[in-house]
């Protein structure tokens, strides 16, 4: 709960000093249907017309879809999930079968199976489980492994990148298109000597602010206000960060993705899809996020001069 919580003080503090939380949810459908239409205008064929009309409709489909699936497994089924499991963890814990309830996370299913037979056959007895002169060299071993491969960073991508990519999922919410796959292999061939990647202009707006690497769910507790917020990607599960954060860079993500949906409603301006943000950029640094031409500046590295970048 301390991620919710941290971030509705910060809410609170921001209407004390007058300012508004809300979603512009109006002003953007507004908009959105002004820019459609505007569009529909400069389209003289039909066929444009028609292309136009059903890459629409079915961005318009398929968005609720998208963030009411991710919201009920990302938010609700894994809450109710994890909760029964640390249940039965604690239960284990309690009769002394492992040291700690989080240790069933490291606990196979046939596993669990094993250690609450062993409460009941120990009971029967009149006896101690023996579970702790077994599980917990076993699960020392476990979190060591898991230690290792959160620390550890997997290549982007394995084996030969596709000749042409056409599958509409992948385009939509991941943002892999064939020419980003093109730009995705140039980059990383010369990520070392860049400044300025492009991606795909998420949401529009330009916006100038210290970065903050945030790689998953539990380290949304160190965003601060004004800063620009750096991720591989987002779910419904960091909702909360789009109330705080200046601005938004992801490495994945096409237009209907959910880093790219929620910033719109906000207002903040995003670049998604970059392939390379985490990589190139450090909390600290000084960066331009450019929603309109898809585009982000490291204008400052930490501890360095500011450099000369035109606007």
């Amino acid at each position: 709960m301390s991620i919710p919580l941290n971030f509705i003080a910060g809410y609170v503090e921001r209407i004390t000093k007058g300012e508004t939380v809300e979603r512009p949810l109006a002003s953007i459908a507004k908009e959105r249907d002004r820019i459609t239409s505007e569009y529909l205008e400069l389209l003289k064929d039909d066929t444009d017309r028609k292309a136009f009309l059903g890459a629409l409709k079915l961005a318009r489909t398929a968005w609720p879809y998208t963030e009411e699936h991710n919201w009920w497994y990302d938010n609700l089924t894994w809450t109710i999930s994890w909760t029964k499991i640390m249940e039965l963890g604690k239960l284990l814990a309690h009769h002394k079968v492992v040291l700690d309830p989080t240790d069933i996370y490291f606990l196979k299913v046939d596993e669990v199976r094993m250690a609450l037979h062993d409460i009941v056959l120990s009971w029967g007895e009149g006896k101690d489980p023996r579970g702790l002169e077994h599980w917990p060299a076993i699960i020392k071993e476990r979190r060591a492994t898991l230690d290792a491969l959160e620390s550890w960073k997997p290549p982007k991508a394995l084996g030969k990148p596709p000749d042409v990519v056409t599958e509409v999922f992948s385009i939509l919410l991941w943002g892999i298109t064939t020419e980003r796959v093109e730009e995705w292999l140039e980059v990383i061939g010369k990520r070392g000597d860049l400044d300025t990647v492009k991606g795909y202009p998420g949401s529009p707006g330009v916006a100038e602010g210290p970065a903050r690497i945030i790689r998953k769910v539990g380290e949304l507790n160190q965003l601060q206000q004004g800063e620009i917020m750096v991720s591989p990607v987002t779910s419904p599960m960091w909702s909360p960060a789009f109330g705080v954060a200046k601005g938004v860079i992801t490495d994945i993500g096409g237009m209907m993705s959910h880093t790219a949906i929620v910033c719109r409603e906000y207002g903040i301006p995003a670049v998604i899809g970059t392939g390379v943000a985490t990589d190139l950029i450090k909390t600290g640094d000084i960066v331009r996020v450019d929603g309109n031409e898809g585009v982000f500046k490291i204008v400052k590295r930490r501890g360095e001069p500011a450099r000369q970048i035109p606007t």
